[in-house]
């Protein structure tokens, strides 16, 4: 990712930094052209070479306003571009002040005393903020293994997204205390669904296929997800489409391999029942949800759930406390003021 940061942000600002002059440049053309043909003469006395002398203004005029309005629109466009140069260029430093691994040296992986049935083991680990020595969460210990699907919840800001953002690699996990043992063992073969469906552009044109080729995210380098979509599967493709209610919404724009505006086409809760399309299309060990379904109503919710349970998915869940889903999740967690994690059932 640095690497393509090192080589994307000069690209992106030489070709908007170009364009902008390319604008400057051709107003100047075309208001140098208007002012000479109007300073050179008040125009011809004969009435055939007025009418022409006056279409040749008008026709100057209209390319002089034409290249100002294209102007603007660069303008516009730079400042918009140069705000995401920005946010690059502020991940990009944070890349560069933080060390490649995310995870404390001195934590034993878990593995000699997992079976393979694990899919996530954490023990007396805590997760704090990069650059800072802020903690968010503490005293983390949870072990996942397949079919058991879990629930952990917590109000807003207690700390859910941080605890995705850390099991996907992102941010640090270290050892709680030097007295107890810490384990850890990340998920090899986990999907993540953040709150925000994801969608490869968000206002441009794609294919629906791939989105939903799309695999795992993060830094976990042995995961397998992606292996299981390689095969151009239409047919699959179709009935997972149909699984989550898109089948009429998809066809009628086209098909999963339609070349259309689909962030614009699906509507946001839409968006969501497609990513768990993704999951069921790309059938991972583990799925890690941040209240991924955060809007839908509990029926709605249940059925896209059950179809991932159905297919031998494990879930993890995170949303804040309600009382619902108790039935599919037996093992729930919650986490306290203090950034804990406990187990409530």
């Amino acid at each position: 990712m640095r690497r393509q940061l090192r080589r994307r942000l000069p690209l992106v600002f030489v070709q908007h930094a170009s364009g902008y002059g390319n604008a400057w440049m051709a107003y100047a053309a075309a208001a140098l052209a208007f002012v000479r043909s109007k300073t050179s003469t008040l125009g011809p006395e004969a009435p055939e070479q007025r009418v022409q002398w006056t279409a040749q203004l008008i026709a100057e005029l209209m390319q002089l306003l034409g290249s100002l309005s294209g102007l603007l629109q660069f303008t516009v466009d730079l400042r918009h571009h140069a705000l995401h140069a920005n946010r690059l260029l502020s991940l990009w430093r944070l890349l560069q002040s933080y060390p490649p691994a995310n995870v404390d040296q001195s934590l034993s992986t878990g593995k000699e005393y997992s079976d393979t049935t694990d899919l996530l083991w954490l023990e007396n680990v805590r997760v704090r903020v990069p650059g800072s020595n802020q903690i968010l969460l503490q005293d983390l210990s949870i072990r996942v293994s397949v079919g058991e699907h879990t629930l952990i919840e917590g109000p807003s800001g207690a700390g859910k997204s941080a605890l995705m953002r850390a099991l996907r690699g992102i941010w640090s996990l270290e050892a709680s205390t030097s007295t107890k043992r810490s384990r850890l063992l990340l998920p090899t073969n986990a999907l993540f669904l953040p709150t925000e469906p994801h969608l490869p552009v968000r206002s441009g044109a794609f294919r629906l296929s791939e989105c939903l080729r799309y695999g795992c995210c993060g830094n976990l380098s042995d995961c397998s997800a992606v292996e299981h979509a390689l095969e151009d599967d239409t047919i699959r493709m179709g009935d997972t489409i149909r699984r989550v209610g898109l089948s009429s919404k998809v066809n009628g724009a086209g098909g999963v391999h339609a070349f259309a505006r689909w962030g614009q086409v699906l509507s946001r809760a839409e968006q969501q029942r497609l990513s768990i399309a993704r999951a069921l299309y790309l059938r991972p060990a583990l799925v890690i949800m941040d209240e991924s379904l955060r809007g839908f109503v509990e029926t709605a919710a249940t059925t896209l759930l059950k179809a991932c349970m159905d297919d031998a998915i494990t879930v993890l869940y995170m949303r804040p406390p309600e009382r619902s889903w108790f039935d599919l999740f037996p093992h729930r967690y919650g986490i306290d003021s203090k950034g804990r994690l406990r187990r409530t059932c």
